[in-house]
């Protein structure tokens, strides 16, 4: 019999792993609620109507469903493009590690420019790197992960467009992405060398995923705006006659600053299932909450959006 799960997650970096959509998975479902900001949404057009969904699955969890909307976002913009900002501008605004709350273990360092196809889509959509650069894209920057005291991992992502216009043209480009598989949730496969969960001991065998989408729109008065999308996937798969099932969340909120979009999310794998009763799940578990995303932007947004004005970034 193999050994179990992965111990040391810390030696291999969830937030490469592409976000293909949102997945509703739980016990009998599990329940996604968008949380927005406060602001003058008076302006707000709505487009398609709001749907749900609720996909059963096993394991723990409440009855709920995933809530998925598409709104255009209004407020006042530029359309004229503002001076030319690089990567490397954008990795100079972010927090050094002395500047983010004890306790985070900063393990991945930031990377100005990342490769076009290492970023995240959504119902197996355009990459955001791509879309970004089909919408007036000048830079882009990948900021450093930490792994969080209460478990998972905290990054977030910088897009710099030409126009605040073009900025929320992203967001909408995103939004929409988001919600196209709301009612019909994806399914593929994933190698276990790509996905890194268990011990080596299980060799190489494939995963089925399952995922599904939803996401939040909402204006933001004067020259910011905010989108909300929560994304979670199911693994699951029979080794030597043993049924494996792990679970993983990403909670994402997008914040536009005039005409730079940043992209914080956290993720946590939790709900490790097996067959094997000698296979506890490991200390690492963790299922992200909302307070985890709101606490760890609020600990560096101040400081980053300050850079990136006084850089001429926003």
């Amino acid at each position: 019999m193999p050994a179990g799960w992965y111990l040391e997650p810390g030696e291999h970096d969830p937030t490469t792993k592409i976000l293909v959509g949102v997945v509703a998975v739980g016990a009998i479902a599990l329940g996604i609620v968008f949380a927005t900001k406060g602001g003058d949404d008076d302006e707000k057009a709505s487009k398609p109507a709001d749907t749900t969904v609720a996909v059963t699955t096993t394991g723990a969890g409440a009855t709920t469903t995933i809530a998925g909307t598409t709104t255009t976002i209004a407020g006042s913009t530029t359309t004229t493009a503002g001076e030319m900002i690089d990567g490397a501008t954008l990795v100079g605004a972010m927090p050094t590690a002395a500047e983010t709350p004890s306790g985070w273990d900063r393990y991945r360092e930031p990377e100005a420019n990342p490769a076009e196809d290492n970023g995240s889509s959504y119902c197996n959509m355009p990459t955001e790197p791509e879309r970004a650069r089909a919408l007036g894209l000048q830079a882009l920057a990948r900021g450093p992960a930490y792994g969080l005291p209460q478990g998972g991992w905290f990054t977030f992502d910088i897009f710099a467009f030409e126009t605040d216009e073009a900025a929320n043209n992203f967001l909408r480009a995103v939004a929409d992405d988001a919600n196209m598989c709301t009612d019909v949730p994806v399914n593929y496969t994933e190698s276990e060398s790509d996905a890194d969960y268990m011990d080596e001991s299980w060799g190489d065998f494939d995963w089925t995923v399952e995922e599904a989408a939803g996401a939040s729109e909402v204006s933001i008065a004067g020259d910011e705006a905010l989108l909300r999308t929560t994304v979670q996937q199911r693994y699951s798969a029979t080794v030597d006659g043993v049924s494996l099932q792990i679970n993983r969340t990403f909670l994402v909120v997008y914040e536009r600053y005039g005409r730079v979009v940043v992209e914080y999310w956290v993720g946590g794998d939790w709900n490790f299932v097996s067959s094997d009763p000698e296979m506890a799940e490991p200390d690492y578990a963790h299922q992200p909450v909302q307070s985890d995303l709101d606490d760890a932007v609020d600990a560096i947004r101040e400081s980053l959006r300050s850079r990136l004005r006084d850089a001429g970034a926003t």
